[in-house]
């Protein structure tokens, strides 16, 4: 059984030695990050930051609608009434090996436009080559994307299946 445990920080060393006691193992830093990007979940300050919109980052689902007021507020009501975003978190399946984060797919048809860039990759034991970063809204899932200095990826929904 996989999860999160979410507790303030000053009960670290508590819950550190519960789930010892429950048997759980820490994993190696890079195990941890193919089981991140195999779930497409973004890291902050990897694969997002305070420049995106939840809804870009999958994230929507993670506001209250509901509440009063907040943060960003008016912003969130405007994407969800008028429009989508023109970016989102997608997956990536590499040919060959990864291609490294910051990869850019530039649009061919619009000088100075990306279809896409890569913020994380790895080499998923499961799934192969893969990786996590943003696609324009205008580039479906299965869509081929070219890499100017050679390599190509095909977008796909996250998490990976």
């Amino acid at each position: 059984m996989s999860g999160s445990v979410l507790a303030p920080a000053s009960d670290e060393a508590h819950v550190t030695a519960a789930l010892g006691e429950a048997g759980s193992q820490e994993l190696p830093e890079s195990e941890a990050e193919v089981l991140r990007i195999e779930a497409g979940r973004p890291r902050f300050g990897v694969d997002a930051d305070s420049a995106n919109l939840p809804d870009e980052v999958g994230l929507q689902d993670a506001i209250s609608t509901e509440k009063g007021c907040y943060v960003g507020q008016e912003v969130v009501a405007r994407l969800r009434t008028y429009g989508k975003v023109n970016r989102r978190l997608v997956g990536f399946r590499f040919a060959g090996d990864p291609l490294p984060a910051a990869t850019v797919f530039p649009d061919p048809e619009k000088p100075g436009h990306e279809l896409g860039r890569v913020t994380s990759s790895t080499a998923s034991p499961r799934f192969g080559p893969i990786g996590l970063g943003f696609a324009s809204r205008s580039v479906d899932d299965g869509a081929a994307l070219i890499a100017p200095g050679g390599g190509s990826a095909v977008v796909t929904r996250l998490p990976f299946a």
